[in-house]
């Protein structure tokens, strides 16, 4: 997630792409969902949160999302998305999260196993 209070490096960005990596909250029954994304190409740990219509998909996945930055006062930036598209984890850490938080009785380890 940005950190509360700094912006994007580009607020009138229309697209992010990258990797789920948790999932903040998800409501079955309107579909929204709040998932912090590790975006492509960005070095380092930062990750940023993007809110909408996304309960259908789980930690590991991959995403591009159409949509526009919103500030909050109280949790700062985040990408409103209104169109997404999800493809196949494709980095290894990718599919080792997304194996274990889809397939019951694969856990970390026999992930590893798996993807190595």
């Amino acid at each position: 997630m940005a950190v509360k209070g700094n912006k994007p490096k580009d607020v009138h960005a229309m697209e992010i792409a990258g990797r789920v990596d948790a999932v903040i909250m998800k409501n079955e029954e309107n579909g929204f969902a709040i998932l912090k994304v590790k975006p492509r190409g960005e070095g380092g740990t930062q990750h940023v949160s993007i809110k909408g219509p996304l309960s259908h998909i789980n930690v590991g996945e991959e995403v591009e999302c159409a949509g526009c930055w919103q500030s909050h006062l109280k949790y700062g930036w985040s990408f409103m998305v209104t169109d997404v598209n999800v493809t196949q984890p494709i980095s290894h850490v990718g599919l080792v999260n997304y194996m274990e938080k889809t397939i019951p009785g694969v856990g970390p380890a026999l992930a590893q196993k798996i993807v190595a």
